[in-house]
């Protein structure tokens, strides 16, 4: 009976270790995605250095209403969509990891009604 408390626990053990890396992985994922968020937007329009002089000569005879572009509710939104991903992510290895130490539990039970 002893040793089946110390299988159990050992089980247990390994599950929490699991939960943790997930739970460190995740955390990296989500940090990650909001440094990422957080870099500037390069507009294509700055990406071009020289413009070609009948570019500029449109540009002298009709300026181009520029559309305000709010980066930060780009970001925030990225941000949103990133945890979402995570989320779904954490709660399909969780599901997963559930399967796998019940199965594991049913397992060690009919081991354990065997002998």
């Amino acid at each position: 009976m002893r040793s089946a408390q110390e299988a159990l626990s050992r089980m247990e053990l390994r599950q929490e270790a699991a939960e943790a890396r997930q739970a460190q992985l995740i955390q990296q994922a989500v940090q990650a995605m909001q440094a990422k968020a957080a870099q500037p937007i390069v507009k294509e329009e700055e990406a071009h250095r020289v413009p070609t002089p009948q570019v500029l000569s449109e540009r002298d005879a009709a300026p181009i209403p520029v559309a305000p572009v709010n980066v930060e509710a780009i970001q925030a939104e990225t941000v949103r969509r990133a945890q979402e991903m995570a989320q779904a992510e954490l709660d399909r290895r969780w599901q997963q990891q559930r399967s796998e130490v019940e199965a594991e539990k049913a397992a060690w039970a009919a081991d354990f009604q065997r002998s």
